[in-house]
């Protein structure tokens, strides 16, 4: 029993140490990227956040214990705190806008980590919303030169990102619930629309990066 344990416990850390290199490596690219004029700083943002954001969703599947994700999610939160008040890692925290959206991410997943940890399928799809769903509506909004606009608290939000928002998350949703639940054509697609429309909601009512804490939240309550 207790050997089982120890080599739970070095898996684990071995894993947690890759996982960090790994996005220490994302950030190091962010940064030199941004410094050799690559990409703009919206899209390596952008970028950042899908890819870190992918794998995140994949931890439950990868992690023995959720212990090694609590502590990536505080760690990340201390640092992206001080690199937003501070302005550094101007590669993911260069923004126009007021936005706390690299600290609600990592608070996201650590809430996820803590509460939802045994809810492996729900915590996948949920936090695969926030890392696909909202870049491309985001991506929409931005860049359709004709697009409808309303605001329903303190950020500016579209019609067409928010429609985008929606299809991406139902086909997330219907195609991950595929694989991992057991459950009719009839359930899978009620399932799909009930919580593609709580995120879009979630999404849509958000304000200065709140969506990286209310999408999977909302998402996995639903």
């Amino acid at each position: 029993m207790s050997n089982n344990l120890f080599l739970s416990l070095e898996r684990d850390l071995i894993t947690f140490l890759i996982a960090l290199f790994f996005i220490l490596v994302i950030i190091s690219l962010s940064e030199i990227l941004l410094k050799k004029n690559k990409l703009s700083s919206n899209a390596i943002r952008k970028l950042v956040h899908v890819i870190i954001g992918g794998v995140a969703s994949f931890t439950p599947y990868i992690f023995i214990s959720n212990i090694p994700q609590i502590f990536l999610a505080i760690l990340f939160m201390i640092v992206n705190f001080f690199a937003t008040n501070n302005n550094f890692l101007k590669g993911i925290h260069s923004i126009k806008r007021k936005s706390y959206g690299t600290i609600f991410f990592p608070f996201s997943f650590l809430t996820l980590s803590i509460f939802f940890w045994n809810y492996q399928s729900y915590f996948l799809l949920s936090f695969l919303i926030l890392s696909l769903s909202d870049p491309i509506a985001s991506l929409v909004g931005e860049n359709l030169k004709s697009s409808d606009k309303f605001y329903i608290f303190h950020d500016k939000k579209t019609i067409q990102g928010s429609t985008s928002f929606f299809i991406v998350s139902f086909i997330i949703l219907f195609v991950g619930s595929s694989f991992t639940m057991t459950i009719s054509l009839a359930s899978k697609i009620f399932f799909s629309i009930f919580v593609s429309l709580g995120a879009t909601i979630a999404e849509a009512s958000s304000s200065k990066g709140s969506e990286n804490f209310s999408i999977p939240i909302i998402s996995i309550l639903f």
